[in-house]
């Protein structure tokens, strides 16, 4: 065990797999939500404070950074004396409406593209995509698109899918024919 006085407020901690098991710490349980791990960080503190001097005030709060290794794992304790004053990030999923409809065929992609801009007003993004001889239009809005642009998508399309990992699969590694405005080029092109 190699323990390392960083500053006042750290402490590395570097334990072999022999002193993990000696002191009974695991680093699955190591956490400070449940006895064990409680019991286990005690003990590092305590031996800390023996061997480098480690100060802790009253009422600290700890912030703990493990990091396994073969043959054991870095445990780094940080002292603040008040709470962790950092800034907080929420992630925000955007309920967005984003659909991929395949067409067996450039003809009913094109059949699709014509009814489609019948269906107006048109408050959505569409871009068509050829990815494995397939053809793709995908359909994204930031509001839920009409039900009439929904049914006759489908009622061209082979088979349509809201599946994020499968839409980002084709949109990466498929070529775009047309982006962001398919609907309004070809459909206007179309009904002329």
């Amino acid at each position: 065990m190699n323990i390392e006085l960083i500053d006042e407020h750290r402490v590395l901690i570097d334990l072999c797999s022999d002193d993990m098991e000696r002191l009974e710490v695991k680093y699955n349980t190591f956490r400070a939500d449940n006895e064990e791990g409680r019991a286990a960080l005690s003990r590092l503190i305590y031996i800390a404070r023996q061997q480098t001097g480690f100060k802790i005030t009253s009422r600290p709060v700890f912030l703990i950074e493990a990091i396994p290794y073969s043959g054991g794992c870095f445990i780094l304790i940080t002292i603040k004396e008040k709470r962790f004053g950092g800034k907080k990030f929420r992630v925000l999923q955007k309920n967005h409406f984003r659909k991929i409809f395949s067409f067996e065929s450039c003809e009913d992609i094109l059949s699709a593209l014509e009814k489609l801009y019948a269906c107006r007003p048109i408050k959505y993004s569409s871009s068509i995509i050829l990815y494995n001889g397939t053809y793709f239009l995908l359909i994204t809005s930031n509001t839920k698109i009409s039900v009439c642009t929904e049914m006759t998508a489908a009622e061209y399309a082979l088979n349509s899918t809201s599946d994020k990992v499968i839409i980002a699969h084709i949109a990466e590694h498929g070529k775009y024919l047309t982006a962001d405005n398919a609907v309004e080029t070809a459909g206007a092109a179309l009904c002329r």
